[in-house]
Parts: structure tokens; C-alpha cells; sequence
């Protein structure tokens, strides 16, 4: 945790002094904004309370460079999780059965606030480009809901008891009925797809001007977590060797590099992209070649870019730490060859 805080300050850092030198364009004004608003607010960053402080002004939006860089807001709500974990971990480690319920309970808590948001506010149940009164609410839903640390708990306390689950499996074997492995399987990509696809009916508002309240709540509300049940089992399927060929799929070692840069690649990714929009010159003609073209290469350029900073930032820190910590080291990789084996 130590060094993904060194990466995001360290990106904060070059957002806030060398991005506006990067280029020029005709909405390069909103790039120098954003890098004042960086400087500015860099000590929310640094204490990882900026999904509050910048969100919480009335001014802020995900077009107002007032909010600083978007992809942060995130690496708050993380953080704050991560801090509030010993109060799941310890009881459940403590006292077992109660710290179970204890977790559980506030497992309902969490989402029951996140019910109550949408009733409330009215908000959206997630964000629908596609629907002209959707995006007018987008702001709002940002700030009462999308950037809450309450609305992303519950997927992490779902992960701490899952967890825990296979920590408490992990040197037994788990044979489960054929056909309950079926089910499991069916029910995780029910659960999938209906997160994927379950808005798609609502995003022609001409079609369905109107959302039902049960499906904005319900939706709204939960569709993070159940997302977590479908990746939660596919995880403890595969562990347990319930995986078949999917098993061998996501165990292949080409996902190793590629796994290993996906956290610097969040930090980039956002800013190229900015940038590759403020400086354009000349209107877009939006067609499918347009997007896929561009699509792969934002990705490979974003890709790039992480392993330049995951070599110059990230591995530099790491090794420091082996040199510091050499018993964290051991320990890690101790873990690492008895997960790949």
C-alpha cells in the first residue's frame, strides 16, 4: 500500500507541474485548470480525503476542472477501505462467529445507505450516456453516491469475507456436487450479465422514458455487489479446481505483465486521454472503425506509458523495499510460489 501511494503522489505530482507543458490545443485551457486545481488541492490527495473535500464543492463536476484529476477520487475511497478493514478483519479473526455476523451486519448497513441515496436524491441508477435526463442528474449522482466511500464498501467487505473463506479452505479439499458447481456457475454469469446488460432496455429514452423506481434503486444500489458474487465465485471455483477451461484461461502467464502494470495504467490512462481530446483541431466523425481504431490505440499508448513508470517509480521502490524488509520479501514470495504452484 506504501507504493501505490509513492505512484499516485508521484503522478500527482508531474500532473500538477509538467502537464500543461505536454502540448497545446483548443481546450488546452482546461489541462492548465486542472493542473492548478492539482496544485491546490495536492494536500487532499496526499491525505487521501479528496472524494470529499473537492466533490463536496457545489462547483465540482466531471467536466469542471475544479474536481482535479478524476481518477483519484477512487484511489481515496481505497484507501479509506483499507483503513477501516481492521474493524472486519480483527473481530472475524478475533471471535470468528460473531465477527462474521458483526461483518455481515455492517454489510447491510452499507447497502442499506446506499438505498436510501437513490430514494432520496432521485439519482440515476448509474451512468447513462445514452439518456439526456440521466446526464443532467450525472453531477449529483457523482457526489451523492458514485464518489461515496459507502457506495464501494460493500464489495469490499464482500471480498474480506471471501477472503477469509479461502483462507479457511485453503489446505482442505472442497468437493462440491457436480451439479451444485453447475448452479454456482449459471448463477455467477446470471449475475454477470445482468449487470452488464440489465440497463440496456433504458438507454433509448424515446423507448422507456421513464425507469421504474424499483429497478433505479434496486440497480443502483446493489449492482456493484453482485458483480462481486459472480467474480467472487469464479475466483473460489478456480481456486478449489471447479474452474475447467476457464480456470486454465485466467491462470495463463501471459496475464502476468499485462496484471502488473494495470494499476499505473489507471494513473495514465485518464490524462492521455484528456490530452488527446484537448488538443485536437479539427471536428471527429464519430463511426465503429473510429472507435475501434482508436480504442486500441489509446490502450497500447496507456500501456506504454505504465511501463515507463512502473520501471522509473514502481520496480525502484519495490526492490528498496526487498533491501529495507528482506523478511517481506521472503514472505511474499513465499506466497507467490504457492499460489503458482
Amino acid at each position: 500500500m506504501v507504493f501505490l501511494t509513492l505512484n499516485a503522489f508521484i503522478f500527482a505530482d508531474s500532473s500538477a507541474t509538467l502537464w500543461p507543458y505536454v502540448g497545446t490545443g483548443p481546450d488546452w485551457n482546461y489541462i492548465n485548470q486542472l493542473s492548478k486545481t492539482v496544485r491546490q488541492n495536492l494536500w487532499a490527495n496526499i491525505l487521501y480525503i479528496n472524494n470529499y473535500v473537492t466533490i463536496a464543492d457545489q462547483r465540482s463536476s466531471l467536466s469542471n476542472p475544479s474536481t482535479g484529476m478524476i481518477e483519484t477520487w477512487y484511489l481515496a475511497c481505497d484507501m479509506q477501505m483499507f483503513w477501516i478493514s481492521p474493524v472486519f478483519v480483527y473481530p472475524i479473526w478475533r471471535w470468528k462467529r460473531t465477527g462474521l455476523i458483526w461483518t455481515n451486519l455492517c454489510l447491510m448497513v452499507f447497502l442499506v445507505m446506499s438505498i436510501i441515496s437513490f430514494v432520496v436524491y432521485d439519482i440515476p441508477p448509474t451512468v447513462l450516456f445514452n439518456r439526456p435526463s440521466a446526464m443532467l442528474k450525472l453531477d449529483e449522482y457523482c457526489r451523492k453516491h458514485y464518489h461515496q466511500t459507502v457506495a464501494r464498501i460493500p464489495p469490499y467487505i464482500i471480498g474480506i469475507l471471501l477472503g477469509w473463506l479461502l483462507h479457511k479452505t485453503k489446505e482442505r479439499k472442497i468437493n462440491l456436487n457436480k451439479y451444485l458447481a453447475v448452479v454456482g456457475w449459471m448463477a455467477a454469469m446470471l449475475l454477470g450479465l445482468t449487470v452488464i446488460y440489465g440497463m440496456f432496455p433504458y438507454l433509448d429514452e424515446a423507448k422507456t422514458p421513464v425507469i421504474s423506481p424499483f429497478i433505479q434503486v434496486s440497480y443502483g444500489a446493489l449492482h456493484r455487489s453482485a458483480w462481486t458474487f459472480a467474480v467472487g465465485w469464479i475466483i473460489f471455483a478456480c481456486t478449489h479446481g471447479y474452474g475447467g477451461c476457464i480456470q486454465i484461461f485466467l491462470s495463463s502467464n501471459i496475464f502476468l505483465p499485462l496484471s502488473r502494470l494495470s494499476y499505473a495504467v489507471y494513473l495514465v490512462h485518464f490524462a492521455y486521454i484528456k490530452s488527446y481530446v484537448s488538443q485536437m483541431r479539427k471536428p471527429i466523425y464519430l463511426s465503429e472503425y473510429y472507435y475501434f481504431t482508436v480504442y486500441l490505440g489509446i490502450l497500447l499508448i496507456a500501456f506504454m506509458i505504465a511501463s515507463v513508470v512502473s520501471v522509473l517509480i514502481e520496480i525502484p521502490f519495490l526492490n528498496l523495499d526487498k533491501l529495507l524488509f528482506p523478511g517481506n520479501s521472503a514472505k511474499i514470495q513465499k506466497i507467490n510460489n504457492v499460489t503458482t504452484d
